[in-house]
């Protein structure tokens, strides 16, 4: 059901904003309930571009963090919580922290009763009270969010991982999100690390489990 939610919500941005998402998602099964979620990014200058990562809560409630590049090519770290459920955004990004070109790595997870931190390298970027402690799971979300042809330069998503337990483990599987341009993981390319995937350049649209 959150999935629906979800799926419906990025429908309302996309006709509203002209903003196309493409990435990976994590099945029903896969992602059993958690407490964070994490995964490393590579900032490249792609135009005006999210890249996040994200997942939903039980409550309805959608946080995400990754990076956008600005106007003017600079990648900055960005996050934000929603209600998924009622389509609005419930804060936007506190703290701005610049990065440079190169992996990073984003996080959201519960730090203490039902607030969640939201951390870029390691570094607090924000924290904001979800009024939950339970992850949905199934509702892993990476994605990249821009305009809807591929962006010239392959971007690449690696180790999105869950928290579980108090350790890190990697999303056991992830399909396919969008069909505006090709993304690929170990099953269609095995150099790629299971639990990542490129999306964007001249990767071919096949659809499907990418690992």
């Amino acid at each position: 059901m959150k999935n629906k939610i979800i799926v419906g919500f990025l429908a309302s941005v996309i006709s509203a904003f002209g903003q196309c998402h493409n990435g990976a998602v994590g099945s029903d099964t896969t992602g059993l309930p958690n407490t964070g979620v994490r995964a490393t990014i590579s900032v490249i200058p792609n135009g005006t571009t999210w890249y996040w990562i994200s997942e939903v809560l039980d409550n309805g409630m959608w946080g995400q963090i990754g990076y956008q590049m600005d106007v003017q090519g600079n990648p900055k770290v960005f996050w934000q919580v929603w209600d998924a459920g009622n389509n609005w955004i419930a804060t936007g990004p506190v703290k701005r922290m610049r990065l440079s070109n190169g992996p990073h790595t984003f996080s959201m997870s519960l730090k203490r009763g039902t607030t969640w931190e939201f951390k870029a390298d390691s570094k607090d970027a924000g924290s904001f009270d979800m009024q939950s402690a339970v992850s949905y799971g199934g509702s892993m979300w990476a994605l990249g969010e821009g305009l809807c042809s591929a962006p010239i330069q392959v971007v690449t998503f690696s180790k999105i991982s869950i928290l579980r337990g108090g350790a890190w483990l990697i999303v056991p599987a992830g399909y396919t999100f969008g069909g505006y341009y090709g993304v690929q993981g170990y099953l269609q390319n095995p150099s790629i690390p299971p639990g990542g995937f490129q999306r964007g350049g001249v990767i071919p649209i096949t659809g499907g489990k990418l690992w």
